[in-house]
């Protein structure tokens, strides 16, 4: 009994921000009164699965808001076999086992990346466990923990290949571009990090290389193994480029903030100032292609550095990517904040004694600039849509409301300021 006291003591850093991730899925459960049938996401995903069986060919057909490739579909089939009341109820707990394991990969990270303090580890957990956009990832029933797991995990072999100096292996790379790709699958637009991967450590003169050559076939044979459907029937690859192409000309913005606030009159604002400035904010709606192209090159140029390691890659492609809006949904933040957690692993200091508050005080004001950075994140995950806070806080409707749709923004450039102080401070 003891030595069970003991062990759950020892893990007490890890068991509270897995408690509080059970709080928000279950807030998810109450707030509808257990019912999940008022789900937005799930029903699209089941009704792609369906197709599956019944009419492969119009797997993009069955749901505008399908903008997953087909791997994803064929996968889900399985569930689309089940009743549908069942099947959700059964995805819910495979999205809730998938946050645990995130989470467990993402302290094993901790600890590879020689964050040896409990309390350090709590505080990155604690943060990554907590907010509005975890329950909404329960709530519409996402797959976003799914691909959060995969990533991290890709992400911690890749770490403890790196550290264990282990020769390059084919079958490693083999299983690292077959979890890459599958999580791709489900959130096409992190593909930046399959470029970085792909060229990461590669210099110039090397790109064509014959091994180089290799690891391109490999993911282009992965690739379409996951998503046969598109060799089987070839019109879904222009679907699924047409699905993407209508997804970045409707921000989510628009989605979340149009409807909401032309129908609550009581905000009073002009319908065509509201939309002129949701045009001039979204750089993706007119600049889709160049801000993706610009991305890509950003992609390149990081992976060809040669003084940081993958997860820093991965991490600072992900910050630039919020500049350029390319990510439109809100709730991935579910895969990119644990990503960008990652860039302020930096010297941390560590706290001696638990038991003196002036310990906690010296930790504060040694560790500020990591504490910006969490807080920053933490904020991100509890940031709730704009409408949202209008209508719970309606003093904030006297602040000008460009400023509230770039709210996001002057988190991201805080963000940004502070990882740069931070790194400067570390060297």
């Amino acid at each position: 009994m003891f030595s069970i006291i003991k062990l759950l003591k020892g893990r007490l850093y890890l068991i509270i921000p897995l408690l509080l991730l059970f709080f928000w899925a279950f807030l998810s459960l109450l707030k509808d009164n257990f019912n999940l049938l008022n789900t937005v996401d799930f029903p699209v995903f089941y009704n792609a699965g369906k197709n599956i069986f019944t009419n492969p060919d119009l797997v993009y057909s069955s749901s505008s808001l399908y903008f997953y490739l087909p791997s994803f579909a064929t996968i889900f089939s399985l569930l689309s076999l089940i009743d549908y009341a069942v099947s959700q109820w059964i995805f819910f707990f495979i999205l809730l086992t998938f946050s645990v394991l995130a989470m467990i990969e993402f302290d094993k990270i901790l600890r590879l990346k020689e964050v040896e303090s409990k309390f350090n580890r709590f505080l990155f957990l604690i943060v990554l466990c907590n907010g509005l956009k975890i329950m909404n990832t329960f709530d519409y029933l996402q797959p976003k923990f799914i691909v959060l797991y995969l990533i991290l995990l890709f992400v911690r072999r890749e770490i403890e290949t790196r550290n264990s100096n282990n020769e390059f292996r084919l079958k490693f790379l083999i299983t690292q571009l077959i979890i890459l790709i599958f999580a791709l699958c489900m959130v096409p637009s992190l593909f930046f990090i399959l470029i970085i991967y792909l060229f990461n450590n590669v210099k110039i003169k090397e790109i064509f290389t014959k091994n180089q050559l290799k690891k391109y076939i490999l993911a282009i044979v992965i690739f379409f193994g996951l998503n046969f459907m598109f060799l089987v029937y070839p019109s879904l690859i222009s679907d699924f480029i047409s699905r993407m192409l209508v997804k970045g000309s409707k921000s989510m913005n628009i989605y979340e903030l149009t409807p909401q606030i032309i129908i609550d009159d009581q905000l009073g604002f002009p319908i065509n100032t509201l939309q002129i400035f949701i045009l001039i904010l979204n750089l993706d709606i007119n600049l889709s292609i160049p801000s993706i192209i610009i991305m890509i090159i950003i992609a390149i140029l990081l992976a060809l550095l040669k003084n940081k390691s993958l997860e820093k890659k991965i991490g600072y492609i992900i910050l630039f990517s919020l500049f350029f809006n390319v990510f439109i949904l809100r709730n991935i933040y579910i895969v990119l904040n644990p990503l960008l957690a990652l860039l302020f692993v930096v010297n941390i200091k560590n706290i001696k004694d638990y038991r003196k508050t002036s310990e906690y005080f010296y930790f504060i004001k040694q560790n500020f600039l990591f504490l910006i950075g969490l807080i920053c994140i933490s904020i991100l995950y509890f940031l709730p849509p704009i409408y949202y806070i209008f209508r719970l806080i309606p003093i904030t409707q006297i602040i000008p409301l460009l400023l509230m749709l770039l709210i996001e923004t002057f988190i991201y450039i805080v963000l940004t300021t502070d990882l740069y102080l931070l790194r400067k401070r570390s060297f």
